[in-house]
């Protein structure tokens, strides 16, 4: 769903931002940044096509049934919003690190979240319900379990995003992990 999928966004930006950690403490210009570029070309790369998949396959549910085929300039509109989401997840994410404040970096994925479930929460007739505007309107009942979306989010979206992202997060992560290691080992002796 758009509403939720800019929130994720933020969220993606923001979890690559808390892996690249130690590698951000020495990064103090944000858009002299290569882990910028890099998360920003994650995101056109592998989440913008997901979010754009799923607004072709299933307009109506993924516009929360504002339309059954929304205008044309909502296509492009979306996959910048995703991008620019990313981008500002990622700043902040940047910005936490780098004022010594990178438990709160961890905790900035959540919060941005935090929104997308509670837009799912509110709207749980909107996200549990696939089909028209129409259908929506008539007051059909919930059936994501049983429709094709389901087992297209179930396989798109870890395929498409997920692994792509773990393996991203891990990468960045190994400076940081080689250094908790380090220090777990220095404690230890």
């Amino acid at each position: 769903m758009v509403q939720i999928d800019v929130a994720l966004a933020g969220a993606v930006g923001a979890t690559l931002a808390a892996a690249a950690r130690v590698q951000l403490r020495s990064e103090p210009k944000l858009w002299r940044n290569g882990y910028l570029a890099s998360a920003v070309a994650f995101t056109a790369v592998f989440l913008v096509p997901a979010v754009l998949y799923f607004l072709e396959a299933w307009p109506a549910w993924d516009t929360m049934y504002w339309w059954d085929r929304p205008p044309p300039s909502v296509v492009p509109a979306c996959a910048a919003l995703v991008v620019v989401a990313s981008a500002f997840g990622f700043a902040g994410g940047h910005a936490l690190v780098r004022s010594g404040k990178e438990k709160a970096a961890f905790a900035l994925p959540i919060a941005l979240i935090a929104p997308a479930l509670a837009v799912m929460g509110i709207y749980h007739d909107r996200f549990l319900h696939v089909g028209t505007v129409e259908s929506f309107r008539a007051g059909a009942s919930p059936n994501l379990l049983s429709s094709d979306l389901f087992w297209a989010q179930v396989t798109v979206i870890p395929i498409l995003v997920g692994v792509p992202l773990s393996v991203l997060v891990a990468r960045w992560a190994g400076p940081a992990i080689a250094q908790w290691r380090a220090g777990r080992a220095a404690r230890g002796r």
